[in-house]
């Protein structure tokens, strides 16, 4: 009996590998389609109601105002970085020119505090601050170079992204124009003495996806409205660029926003910019306590987890699966935790 509970987990475990590698990104503009249906299935039902329309003219308006809106606030994000990327560009010949003379003036800087140094430690700070320099002065080539390549690999995956999103729209209006036919379809797959309890996991599961969504955009837009604030306080060129990146490498665990702010403030204390230094490590510590605290508090909150087990299952994710298993795993998480509250699981005690 053991033997075929192993095998049955390892088919099991094997089947959900395998829609992963493959099926999954083939399906995922359908499987998007069908969980945004199912978001606006009551404001469809509404317009039913209220409008007397046809369910198709009700999907329509839905689809056409949900779409209508990402659309244009993908396009005014959109526009305005490749605008501040166009500029950066622009400006970096011209800021490569001034590296030279930027750099023995760095040198000059750091030479005092080398000689100010105790005597055993002098040889090894100087070759630590001279591969350094070496190293810095390479990264605005190497910029200039990754920037050139992501604008080409944006344009050339064009054709892509606009048949995903074509994809993405028409399984939103298709799905919703027969959301009860397309449930009812879906349901009838699962064998008759399983529909039960599997109506039941659904039941309690899906609203947790629509939750999990409301925390990250929660704590996204925390830490972008932060850090635009910081940086139009410093003043900072390029602003949305810099908040596109760092509300990015923020949500990753142990690299943080600190990869970008900290060694950016030691480059401009080190060139005499002092307030601007000082500035992005105040920043720093902000975002970073902010996100220590917000984030396993508001995912916890929303989809129902206590916040220590959020933060394990977000920081047990990142371990081991990196970033899609930070975000996959607080599903886990909460599916297991409500298989138990549900008998069908007996992992730990509650009394």
């Amino acid at each position: 009996m053991q033997y075929k509970k192993s095998i049955v987990a390892a088919v099991f475990i094997a089947c959900i590998w395998a829609f992963w590698r493959w099926a999954l990104p083939v399906l995922m503009p359908f499987l998007l389609g069908y969980m945004i249906a199912a978001a606006v299935e009551k404001p469809v039902c509404w317009l039913i109601k209220r409008a007397r329309l046809p369910r198709w003219a009700a999907s329509l308006t839905m689809a056409a105002l949900l779409v209508g809106s990402l659309a244009g606030l993908t396009y005014l994000l959109i526009s305005r970085i490749v605008f501040e990327t166009g500029q950066l560009l622009r400006r970096l010949p011209d800021l490569m020119t001034r590296l030279p003379v930027m750099s023995r003036d760095i040198n000059v800087k750091l030479e005092a505090v080398v000689t100010a140094a105790p005597v055993e430690l002098q040889d090894f700070l100087r070759s630590s601050i001279e591969k350094l320099i070496r190293e810095g002065i390479s990264i605005p080539g190497e910029l200039y170079t990754w920037l050139g390549n992501f604008i080409t690999g944006l344009i050339g995956a064009l054709p892509a992204i606009a048949l995903f999103g074509i994809a993405l729209m028409l399984s939103v209006y298709m799905i919703s124009a027969d959301y009860p036919g397309v449930k009812d379809f879906l349901a009838k797959q699962v064998p008759v003495k399983y529909r039960s309890r599997v109506r039941e996991v659904v039941k309690g599961f899906t609203p947790t996806i629509g939750k999990w969504m409301k925390a990250q955009g929660i704590l996204i837009a925390i830490n972008a409205a932060i850090a635009f604030v910081g940086f139009m306080f410093l003043r900072v060129e390029y602003t949305m660029i810099m908040v596109a990146v760092i509300a990015i490498v923020d949500a990753l665990p142990i690299v943080g926003s600190g990869f970008v702010l900290v060694p950016w403030a030691v480059f401009c204390l080190i060139s005499g910019e002092t307030g601007m230094g000082v500035g992005l490590l105040i920043l720093f510590l902000i975002l970073s306590l902010v996100r220590g605290i917000a984030e396993p508090r508001v995912v916890g909150a929303q989809i129902g987890l206590h916040p220590l087990v959020s933060l394990l299952s977000i920081y047990a994710g990142y371990r081991l699966m990196g970033i899609w298993g930070m975000l996959l795993f607080p599903f886990a998480a909460i599916f297991i935790v409500q298989l138990h509250g549900w008998g069908y699981l007996k992992l730990w005690r509650t009394n």
